[in-house]
């Protein structure tokens, strides 16, 4: 069965509870692209129109000066009918765009409208009727407008950020909207689809800049959740990135995920936050920059505030993701204090009741406060939400052992040894079952041998309490030196 994602960078989840984010201040430059209506005769078409309002978000975020909400908190409101200024009234923006799109053969027509929700007043609205290969260009016509409507003077750089980067071949480009689709849905099978769809629509045109980037973000992310073997993907991520900046230097998504591989594949720890300050430099409203940035370079290697800042802004640009929220809980548990984090994650805990993460950490604060009865029933609860994935076995596992289960604990790491030998497991998470049973030089076997297979996972032993019982041997601290993190 695959495993779900449930690490730090995990998918958005369930939205934020309205309920409890209450009303927000309308901030002036701030804009909310919601979900493009679907009007085409199939509604298989979903994915085109997805795709197009997609699309539209990042042509905006291009532009300096405005800030655009991220796609998982416009698209919560997807099929809703609501009055625009209570939408805008949660989501803390002056201006929303809305939209339709309606596509026919080859054949397309995009309805855009751009609302000042203080007033109610319509800024700006207009239809094109297009060929689908002219489509990158309404894009950027549509975000030239939305700047001139929130009275947004464009500088000629953010003209050159919001050109055209798309492809001529409309079949390309229908490929890349499925992949992305598929990319959105974040299941291994979801993201394993997807490198299938980017790869056939660089097959039409290997000039396609955004499929090159959305390939490199797929296969990041399959080694970031520990859904592969690191040394089988982030090397295809590494070329597909370096492919899409030979074609557009300045794509910040291209090098926000260059960055990621610099810092969770290669420890080149300079490299990588060079990586991210360009990236957020260059696609200043792009919240997963902001989080690759804290969750994998910055709190590994022990910047708890710089880590909490950057997630701060990547929860203003996208406050319906239950990851970036929960993200905040899990750097403080890491940064050790332990009062607070659990506060955090109690109060997340009834907000995202469905979310693996909250029960994952959750109960780690409560095995490391010295409740282990209570930490091995949130991480059971983990598990079964999570549908057994091996990084919730192995910290259930963990919390067994330590609490004297060691038969139940040694029933778990049988299998996930098992399961190694099927599917890709992390050395890592053995070695985390190994500690909390005591095998202390069985664990750094493991852990020699996930560095030497460069795991993900493994840029956190600087700061993981899991490892604790390991610091101080010479083994232990040679890993770390290894990697730049002593």
């Amino acid at each position: 069965m695959p495993d779900p994602i449930t690490r730090l960078n995990a998918a958005p989840g369930a939205s934020v509870d309205r309920e409890a984010s209450g009303p927000k201040e309308l901030r002036p430059r701030w804009v909310a692209v919601l979900p493009f209506e679907n009007l085409s005769d199939d509604p298989e078409n979903a994915y085109f129109s997805d795709g197009i309002t997609d699309d539209i978000i990042t042509s905006v975020a291009h532009i300096q000066g405005l800030h655009v909400l991220s796609r998982t908190s416009s698209m919560q409101y997807k099929g809703i009918n609501r009055p625009v200024g209570e939408i805008a009234r949660e989501l803390g923006v002056a201006t929303v765009v809305m939209g339709s799109v309606r596509r026919s053969g080859s054949r397309v027509r995009v309805m855009a409208e751009v609302i000042d929700a203080r007033s109610d007043d319509h800024l700006w609205t207009d239809t094109y009727d297009r060929e689908l290969q002219d489509i990158f260009q309404v894009q950027s016509e549509v975000a030239s407008k939305i700047a001139e409507a929130v009275r947004r003077e464009l500088s000629s750089v953010d003209r050159e950020r919001i050109k055209a980067r798309g492809t001529n071949d409309p079949e390309s480009y229908d490929l890349y909207l499925r992949a992305r689709f598929l990319w959105n849905q974040r299941s291994e099978a979801s993201v394993s689809g997807s490198i299938s769809y980017f790869q056939r629509a660089l097959g039409r045109d290997a000039g396609f800049s955004l499929a090159h980037s959305g390939l490199a973000d797929a296969y990041t992310v399959l080694a970031i959740y520990g859904l592969r073997d690191p040394r089988e993907v982030l090397e295809s991520a590494r070329d597909a990135a370096e492919a899409a900046l030979s074609i557009d230097p300045k794509l910040g998504e291209a090098i926000a995920a260059r960055a990621c591989i610099h810092a969770i594949y290669d420890w080149e720890w300079t490299t990588a936050e060079e990586g991210f300050t360009r990236a957020i430099e260059l696609a200043p409203s792009c919240a997963t920059a902001y989080q690759w940035y804290a969750a994998n370079l910055l709190a590994p290697r022990g910047r708890f505030i710089d880590a909490r800042k950057q997630l701060e802004r990547a929860h203003d640009l996208d406050p319906a993701s239950s990851a970036i929220s929960i993200s905040q809980g899990i750097v403080t548990f890491y940064s050790r204090d332990l009062e607070t984090a659990t506060k955090e994650l109690e109060v997340l805990f009834t907000l995202h009741p469905g979310f693996a993460l909250v029960y994952l950490f959750l109960g780690q604060c409560y095995e490391l406060a010295g409740r282990l009865t209570s930490g091995a029933e949130m991480l059971q609860r983990a598990v079964d939400l999570a549908e057994e994935s091996s990084e919730t076995l192995a910290a259930l596992a963990h919390c067994l052992g330590q609490a004297g289960r060691a038969p139940e604990a040694e029933a778990i790491l049988k299998r996930l040894e098992e399961r190694s030998g099927r599917r890709y497991v992390s050395p890592a998470l053995l070695a985390q079952v190994l500690i909390g049973l005591g095998r202390i030089e069985d664990a750094l076997d493991r852990l020699e041998e996930a560095a030497s297979s460069r795991a993900t996972d493994l840029i956190w032993i600087g700061v993981r309490p899991v490892y604790d019982p390991l610091r101080g041997s010479p083994r232990f601290n040679a890993i770390e030196s290894l990697m730049g993190l002593s």
